[in-house]
């Protein structure tokens, strides 16, 4: 990089730096103390400016309190466009805070030489309530020692009146240094950006979705500004005024420092200026009317509101936007037709920015807890053998830890501790585990935690002295608050609050944002179930004691497949709605029947009238309805998830309830290939339209409809958590659906699809394609299933997935349509199915640009049957791992959690239990970025298709601890302090940490208790609802025509296009035997690929020549596929006589074949043919001729005599596809051929 544009010379920053240090020396020659100081001022702020990028305004960096000199931090309030964002936090540089040190330790000198005249005591009491921390008057200020109030703020004229010797330049220019030189240092623009408080988009760089901590970022800017501040040439200088001769640090009394009045600082004065500016919005809303009606009394068109709303855009400040907005919109609507005309039109609304997680006492909170993070060490050292902890006190002790050490900011965590520990702790594989609700009403969905060491050894020690009996709420509460008191604190009025307040301090430093939000409870993020936790580790199977049932694995009860719009959804909707109260009436109706329940008789007859009456006629019924009707059965069936048998009566309420909710707005919507957003954005706009009283019943329903469709159907799972809180829920329940799937369990999973005998060459290998498209790219099903040839981009070995909108289904936002690159190595077997998959693409996408890989056949666009599909995969899954939690969709979650872990223990000695294992680093690097601030977060949810990150952690993320202990608290515990909270002796505590055994777990912490099995070695195939592929004439056709094409060998061109070797042999024979028989030659399967030939061999290099040089038939290809296609559909309705018949038929047609028609002698025969005719090519015409004896190649006379000629004769139509000779005759030498090994 190098400068552009305007730029200061390098002898301009070197005047700046010398003359400004000079005029110190210069002031030192006087006897003018406000010189000397102002000189000192000048040259530390103009340091600060251009390391920090601080704009030049009133009273800048106005106190002590804003500074970590220890860290190298700095927060800063100067221009401020959004009020949530009004302070920003900096890097300061080594040489920064030396000079800011050197300014403080001149303070004290300064108050002492204002001392040795009584004229300048008031300034000697402001300056020395400065060193006492008592903020009355600005950090940096000028003297001026002839005024009545002679500590003066600095402002910018006065900045630019004193530096003008040195600056001509704007003082502002500064803040381009900074940007300048930062950028060049670092090669990144995005620290320069957070360096200089320039946040772009809605989401602030260290807030919900920041991948990294503001202390590892600020660390990477404070290492670059310092090297560009050192080649500026920058030095820290002290000031050279010494104490008067004979004088001591001034120690006055508090009378003397409260008799300082205080100042109105400039961030202050800032502050109620934009709140005066805020007031100025009712004006801003009058001003806007105004200009849109011309002074007219009121708005009477939508013009005018979209006039008036651009109007607040442009004038109204950024802050006050939706504010104005809000205002403008209220007062139409009181409005006559203000209502009315709102309706009609889409409201403006300015986008609302992130706040900034840091406040003016940011640093303070921080220091402070630091503080007590240190005094809580020194607590535990000292209590070694004075104090022998009781359960209580212990409690107390890991409570606190968790707050200091584990930064948890959230009341719901710190107060959920005691109960964990009696029943969520445990050991598993060496590591230790506390399970944490994430609910206050529900233990489904929990937090896992990882203590860091401290509380790690304090719970270990919990184990040694624990009791049965529980610890009293204020007993706990008393012990928390006299700890906390005799490390420092003061008395907190409410423990857990004060405590939560603590941790979260300590977070928004040292963890990434997006973990801040998580400790403070502001965003959920599910850890994976205990006995899903334990299969991933142990690399084994969750014992069942039998085979997965059918209430395990939720099969469709409907197969469901595509959507068709309509024309009329509004009476579609009506006629099903009508049609659902008819079918439960009519159930309802039913008599009982022997000893079975009524209930139960009601629940099969809905069952069977849904089967009999609805199924056969569901070409015309809406997707959604059948759905629903889908939905009907499954509850009769079995029931709701709490519930396995419930009453006819709650399956009547729950079926109409979501079908009135749902059929109201979804008919013409392809519900099933819906993203999470959009599911939610549905659900949502569903609650808001219900009364108050509804919105609970009405959200559990949906999540009830929803989990059904997510088992059966493998839909997008929403985030619940928002649609809980809108109905008052409250329920955990939608944030419990969080599962893993291990790489090596994977890899064991599609071996079985490989190995499966049950399944045909080509399935196998899409069902292995489907399972890594989900595993490997974070795939949902529908996109997977959907994919295209063309989608699939190779080169120089990287692979990238293109998901897009297709004739087989869209997208349904913008995100996502995306571009997902290979992250990982494939094994050989995902090589080998993908390779051969794409071949066999290929050969469609050849004729025809829309060829997707999940084809049913050869030259077809019906895709694999989207319901068998799922359940199939389920199963495997299912079988493989013994967990009947598991599902296709898991994958992508595995995708999500495998990168995140991956990401955060990439540099550890010890993964991540589940990071990934075969991450290629080259791929991740450009996947994420290639400096140090990178972007994993945004990656990782764009690859998904998310429209945000909150979406990923929220849903697909279940291993937020990766990042928890990720960031060191820099602390260096005794020995002392593990001996006591391990409640060991101390040189046993020595020993262990010598030997590195400090945190072995011993038998006292329960093991976790989940049973466990071997995974099995061969699932059993019978339980698969699969089906072998059995060879096609379109099969038939592909394989003749790529011999002929391509000459390649048999088996090369079998496996090619997925035809199981001994077939194709078997057609090639049959092949081989119609061209001896007809002397039909045109797929020269004789020429090309029999090797015991009677021709010589140069004459067979001759014909093999001429075949090369032959034009491709690509339109006749193309019609003869469509038209075997259309016969096939017609061959699978006939009955098993028909078949043998045509079988039969076929066989006469190649014996009597003379070139392109046939002579026969027998009118069994005949009637043969004409049953080829009648049954499978009905557009065609029979013609039957008699010849003259001399054309018959009979010998009988009897037979000469009777030879008839006969030829079948296309209809003459324009969209006629049989329109050869050829055509014609290669159809029909296709159907021999597939009747004769079929």
């Amino acid at each position: 990089m190098s400068h552009t544009g305007y730029y200061p010379a390098e002898t301009t920053f070197n005047r700046l730096i010398q003359q400004a240090a000079a005029r110190i020396t210069t002031a030192m020659e006087t006897d003018d103390i406000a010189e000397r100081h102002n000189a000192f001022t000048d040259y530390t702020l103009a340091l600060l400016f251009c390391a920090t990028g601080h704009r030049p305004v009133v009273d800048p960096v106005h106190s002590t309190s804003l500074f970590d000199l220890d860290n190298g931090w700095l927060l800063i309030s100067d221009k401020v466009v959004h009020e949530e964002r009004s302070w920003r936090v900096v890097a300061l540089p080594e040489i920064a805070c030396q000079q800011m040190q050197y300014y403080l330790d001149y303070l004290p000198r300064l108050a002492a030489w204002l001392d040795h005249n009584p004229a300048y005591f008031k300034a000697r009491n402001q300056v020395c309530s400065l060193i006492d921390g008592a903020d009355l008057i600005p950090l940096f200020f000028y003297l001026d020692l002839t005024n009545g109030d002679p500590v003066q703020s600095i402002t910018p004229s006065k900045m630019i009146e004193r530096w003008r010797d040195y600056w001509q330049l704007p003082i502002n220019f500064l803040r381009h240094t900074t940007a300048t030189e930062l950028s060049l240092s670092s090669s990144q623009a995005a620290l320069a950006q957070m360096q200089l408080g320039h946040f772009t988009g809605s989401d602030h760089p260290f807030g919900s979705t920041a991948s990294e901590s503001a202390r590892t970022v600020l660390s990477e800017i404070r290492t670059h500004v310092q090297a560009y501040m050192e080649r500026l040439a920058w030095n820290a200088i002290p000031s050279p005024v010494r104490l008067p001769k004979n004088a001591t640090l001034l120690k006055l009394s508090p009378n003397n420092i409260s008799s300082v009045e205080k100042k109105i600082l400039g961030f202050i004065q800032r502050k109620k200026q934009r709140r005066l500016k805020s007031g100025q919005n009712k004006e801003i809303v009058r001003a806007a009317l105004a200009q849109s009606t011309n002074e007219a009394k009121s708005i009477t068109t939508t013009e005018q509101i979209q006039d008036a709303a651009k109007y607040i855009a442009v004038h109204a400040p950024v802050s006050q936007a939706n504010r104005c907005l809000t205002l403008l919109y209220r007062f139409i609507s009181r409005t006559r037709e203000g209502k009315k005309l709102l309706r009609s039109q889409a409201q403006l609304r300015a986008i609302n920015v992130e706040a900034s997680p840091f406040e003016e006492g940011s640093i303070t909170a921080y220091k402070n807890a630091e503080t007590l993070r240190k005094n809580f060490l020194e607590y535990l050292n000292n209590a070694y053998k004075k104090q022998l902890p009781c359960p209580a006190r212990r409690t107390a002790e890991i409570i606190i830890a968790a707050a200091l050490f584990g930064r948890f900011g959230n009341t719901t965590f710190l107060q959920a501790i005691p109960k964990a520990l009696s029943v969520g702790t445990y050991q598993y594989a060496g590591q230790l585990c506390v399970e944490i609700p994430l609910s206050e009403r529900s233990t489904e969905a929990v937090f896992r935690w990882h203590p860091d060491e401290i509380t790690h050894a304090l719970i270990q020690g919990f184990f040694r002295i624990r009791e049965t009996t529980s610890t009293p709420k204020q007993t706990l509460r008393s012990i928390i608050s006299e700890i906390l008191i005799a490390v420092g604190a003061d008395k907190p009025a409410n423990i857990w609050q004060y405590l939560a307040e603590v941790g979260k301090s300590l977070a928004i430093f040292e963890v990434p944002g997006h973990a801040v939000d998580f400790l403070s409870g502001k965003l959920i993020s599910v850890s994976i179930p205990r006995p899903q936790w334990v299969r991933l580790l142990s690399g084994k199977a969750l014992q069942t004691n039998t085979a997965l049932s059918d209430k395990q694995i939720i099969r469709p009860p409907i197969s469901v497949t595509g959507f068709t719009a309509t024309s009329s959804p509004e009476k579609d909707s009506r006629v099903f709605m009508r049609l659902l109260r008819q079918l439960i009436n009519q159930a309802a109706s039913t008599p009982s029947a022997g000893n079975q329940k009524l209930s139960t008789t009601k629940k099969r007859k809905l069952e069977q009238l849904i089967k009999e009456d609805v199924i056969p006629k569901q070409k015309s019924m809406p997707q959604l309805a059948m759905l629903l009707m889908a939905w009907a059965i499954h509850l009769c069936k079995f029931g709701t998830r709490s519930k396995k048998d419930i009453a006819f009566n709650t399956v009547d309420k729950y079926v109409c309830m979501v079908a009135r909710a749902l059929l109201s707005t979804m008919t013409n919507i392809d519900f099933l290939s819906l993203e999470a957003d959009a599911y939610e954005n549905y659900y949502l706009e569903i609650l808001e339209s219900q009364s108050e009283h509804r919105k609970e019943d009405v959200a559990g329903r949906l999540y009830e409809f929803h989990c059904f469709l997510s088992q059966a159907y493998a839909v997008e799972e929403p985030a619940w958590s928002e649609i809980f809180r809108r109905s008052n829920l409250g329920k955990s329940e939608g944030l419990s659906d969080a599962n893993f799937i291990t790489e090596d369990e994977y890899l064991a999973i599609i071996e079985s699809v490989k190995q499966s005998s049950f399944l045909s060459d080509r399935l196998r290998a899409q069902y292995v394609v489907l399972l890594m498209l989900g595993y490997r790219f974070g795939l949902r099903f529908g996109e997977a299933h959907r994919l295209q040839y063309r989608d699939v981009q190779k080169y120089q070995g990287e692979i990238n997935i293109v998901v897009r909108n297709s004739i087989y289904g869209e997208a349904k936002s913008s995100a996502g349509q995306r571009i997902v690159p290979l992250l990982e190595r494939l094994t050989e077997t995902e090589t080998d199915a993908f390779t051969q998959l794409l071949a066999w693409a290929g050969v469609q996408w050849q004729t025809d640009k829309q060829a997707a890989l999940m084809a049913e056949a050869s030259n077809s666009r019906d895709l694999i049957e989207r319901n068998q599909t799922i359940a199939t995969l389920g199963q495997y899954i299912k079988l493989k791992t013994g967990d009947s939690s598991l599902r296709f969709h898991h994958l992508r979650h595995s995708w999500a959690t495998r990168l995140y872990a991956y990401h955060y223990s990439r540099h550890s000695e010890k993964k991540h239990p589940l990071a990934s294992k075969s991450i290629v680093t080259q791929y991740w690097t450009d996947f994420i970025g290639t400096h140090n601030t990178t972007y994993p977060l945004s990656s990782i949810s764009t690859a998904l298709g998310h429209l945000h990150e909150s979406t990923t952690l929220k849903s697909y993320v279940h291993a937020i601890d990766a990042c928890l202990n990720f960031e060191a608290t820099h602390q260096q515990p005794s020995a002392k302090v593990f001996a006591y909270a391990l409640q060991i002796s101390h040189d046993n505590s020595r020993q262990r940490i010598k030997r590195q055994t400090l945190f072995n777990l011993d038998s006292l912490i329960p093991d976790a208790d989940v049973p466990l099995q071997e995974p099995p070695e061969i699932i059993n195939q019978s339980c698969l609802e699969t089906t072998k592929h059995i060879i096609q004439p379109v099969d038939i056709e592909r394989l003749l025509i790529r011999l002929r094409e391509t000459k390649q060998a048999v088996d090369l061109v079998a496996d090619e296009l997925f035809i199981d070797t001994k077939t194709a042999h078997k057609v090639i024979d049959s092949a081989s035997f119609a061209e001896q028989i007809t002397g039909f030659e045109f797929y020269q399967v004789e020429i090309s690929h029999n090797n015991l030939l009677t021709i010589g061999k140069s004459e067979r290099e001759k014909l093999l020549e001429q075949l090369s040089q032959q034009t491709a038939y690509t339109l006749q290809n193309n019609n003869i596929i469509l038209v075997l296609e259309n016969k096939t559909h017609l061959i699978e309705q006939l009955s098993d006589l028909d078949k043998t018949k045509l079988k039969l038929a076929f066989s006469i047609w190649q014996r009597t074949l003379k070139k392109h028609e046939n002579i026969i002698s027998d009118t069994k025969s005949q009637t043969a043919l004409e049953n080829i005719r009648e049954k499978l090519f009905p557009e065609l015409v029979l013609e039957v001729k008699d010849i003259p004896s001399s054309y018959s190649g009979e010998k009988s006379l009897a037979r000469k005599l009777s030879s008839k000629e006969v030829k079948f004769t296309p209809v003459k139509k324009h969209n006629n596809l049989i329109n050869t000779k050829q055509t014609l005759t290669r159809i029909f030498f296709i159907l021999s051929v597939y009747f004769d090994v079929t």
